[in-house]
């Protein structure tokens, strides 16, 4: 499944779609050009609040764009209408050179306000340094119909974009999967959980945590409802699904099915439901469950990540006083420990804990204890430090754990330091990776349609090469300003690209052609390399074979084969010439 977005923000192959803004002449006016990639909504709701903010004695009900003031517009002044307009483009500006200063070591919340459908729920950048933090962006905006409904998870990719996932979309409540690039501020559907069992008795119900490989794949546990035989009733909470998620293509695929391990009735027999996954150091995943129908029951499962297989590694054990350690969330740490988050969920209140685990001999050592709060979401920054988000009542905490000692600090506080003034629930927490030097591999064609793919290195013309879509990777994902093609892959630039179907598969493929003379390929050269990224910041490789042909040459001083170009630099210069066969 590709990534096409659609003007309504819905992926173009979405089996959902929602009705189109009925605008008014100036609004697709002020919806082309420089606000395209803003929806007139929200757009109108910036306008109004910079108007206010300059002129407060004005009604903001004559502001409204829904019914536009023309004599509103003909009052103004020239130099009004100039800052009016500035105010705007500034107010525009400013998200999108905010989430292009997201750097490595940054820390990502999510946080879902009250939550349910009330909101606000937002994504928060934390300074690693200073604790401040920043709204990044608003997943719920409720001056339009661009809007998120029960997030639930938040994970930050190589390339620095930022996923969530969402229980609640569309007519039929289904989870997805979005992309934010930090680039631009813009948020694309990746993918939709849409998984019905062959006997149409479960369905694709909530997303409970997201992973991400070291391969770049996204590893997303999914709950799922189910409905009893006879009679059909319910639904009640059933087995938990785990997909992996291509990238780029954004295919999802059911890696594992946890019904395998639980009973047929959902309501009397076993059923394992999800709590949170990660990524063990050696790519096997860990899945913490629980039978939904006997919590005293919570396990740790390692899945292997070619087969799918399940196999039980621990179980979770409780606390001094006898009560259940519900596992809220799971990482690794550098040394390849694991960190397991827990909530005391009875038959007494005990104190929250975070444990180390030991990923061979399942061992638990408790690190800290969490007393007075809720948290809900953990991650290890690159000093190896903890971060932990705590509900604490609604102020919404994030607490810096030192790993040897356990003792913890405040780090913010998302209600700003006034208890009361708002109710924040941060959910979860991930910090900013150091950027990938490792490019996922693509398929190109050098000259299609002629395998000779020779190389004239005396032409003055052009090169073809074709970048192909394939199963797992979308031609037209590709940002062409950062595409070259050469040796090294860091020379030529495209002087021309257009869509094409050139292996006859059925799916638009890009041929681009590249000035021969750009490239700098020599004499001898056999492989064509191909570099660039996509638009959400991947990078991208492709290699062809090439035969060059045609290039004069020179013997040095010491007999070698060298090109013209090599010996006029050195000054090396002998009558004897010859050409690339």
């Amino acid at each position: 499944m590709r990534n096409h977005t659609t003007e309504d923000g819905l992926s173009g192959n979405s089996p959902f779609s929602e009705k189109k803004l009925l605008l008014n002449p100036v609004e697709r006016t002020l919806s082309k050009g420089l606000f395209a990639r803003l929806r007139v909504t929200r757009l109108r709701g910036r306008i109004v609040k910079c108007v206010n903010g300059l002129w407060p004695d004005l009604d903001a009900g004559a502001l409204s764009l829904q019914l536009f003031p023309w004599a509103f517009v003909r009052s103004l002044s020239p130099v009004h209408v100039f800052v009016w307009f500035a105010t705007a483009v500034l107010w525009y500006l400013a998200p999108l050179t905010y989430a292009a200063s997201l750097a490595p070591g940054d820390i990502v919340v999510l946080d879902i306000g009250i939550g349910g459908d009330v909101g606000p729920e937002t994504i928060f950048r934390v300074d690693p340094i200073t604790g401040t933090h920043t709204d990044m962006q608003r997943l719920r905006d409720f001056d339009s119909t661009d809007s998120l409904l029960e997030t639930k998870n938040v994970a930050v990719e190589q390339s620095g974009n930022i996923l969530i996932a969402e229980g609640r979309f569309g007519p039929e409540d289904v989870p997805v999967l979005y992309r934010v690039n930090v680039a631009t501020g813009t948020r694309d559907m990746l993918t939709v959980f849409d998984f019905v069992s062959p006997d149409g008795k479960r369905l694709a119900s909530f997303p409970l945590d997201l992973a991400i490989e070291d391969s770049g794949d996204i590893l997303v546990l999914v709950s799922t409802l189910a409905f009893r035989d006879e009679p059909l009733s319910g639904p009640y909470e059933g087995p938990v699904l785990l997909y992996r998620v291509d990238p780029l293509s954004g295919k999802a695929t059911v890696l594992t099915d946890f019904a395998q391990l639980s009973g047929p009735d959902p309501l009397m027999d076993p059923t394992l439901g999800g709590l949170a996954l990660t990524v063990e150091a050696s790519g096997k995943i860990l899945v913490a469950v629980e039978d939904i129908n006997d919590q005293e029951r919570q396990e740790l499962y390692y899945v292997n990540p070619a087969t799918g297989d399940i196999k039980l590694f621990t179980k979770v054990p409780r606390d001094s006083e006898g009560n259940i350690n519900r596992t809220s969330d799971l990482t690794l740490e550098a040394a390849g420990t694991l960190l397991v988050l827990t909530r005391n969920i009875g038959p007494g209140i005990g104190d929250d804990r975070l444990f180390r685990l030991n990923p061979i001999s399942g061992e638990f050592d408790e690190v800290s204890k969490l007393q007075g709060g809720l948290p809900t979401g953990l991650a290890v920054e690159a000093a190896g430090t903890i971060l932990v988000t705590d509900i604490a009542g609604g102020n919404g905490l994030l607490w810096r754990i030192d790993p040897v000692t356990g003792v913890r600090i405040e780090l913010t506080r998302l209600n700003a330091g006034t208890p009361g003034s708002e109710i924040h629930n941060p959910l979860a927490v991930a910090v900013v990776p150091k950027r990938s030097a490792s490019p996922t591999p693509i398929a190109i064609d050098l000259e299609p349609g002629n395998s000779a793919n020779r190389i004239n290195l005396r032409s003055h013309g052009k090169v073809a090469v074709a970048i192909l879509t394939t199963q797992d990777f979308a031609a037209a994902s590709v940002n062409l300003a950062t595409v070259r093609l050469g040796r090294t892959g860091t020379e030529a630039a495209p002087v021309k690209v257009r869509s094409k179907d050139i292996d006859g598969d059925g799916d638009l493929d890009l041929l681009m052609q590249f000035n021969i003379a750009d490239t700098d390929f020599r004499c001898g050269d056999t492989v064509a390399l191909l570099i660039g990224t996509t638009s959400d910041g991947y990078m991208i490789q492709g290699t062809d074979v090439i035969r060059t042909v045609g290039e004069k040459r020179k013997r040095n001083s010491q007999g070698e084969s060298v090109s013209v170009k090599e010996v006029q630099k050195t000054a090396d210069k002998r009558p004897t010439h010859e050409y690339c066969p």
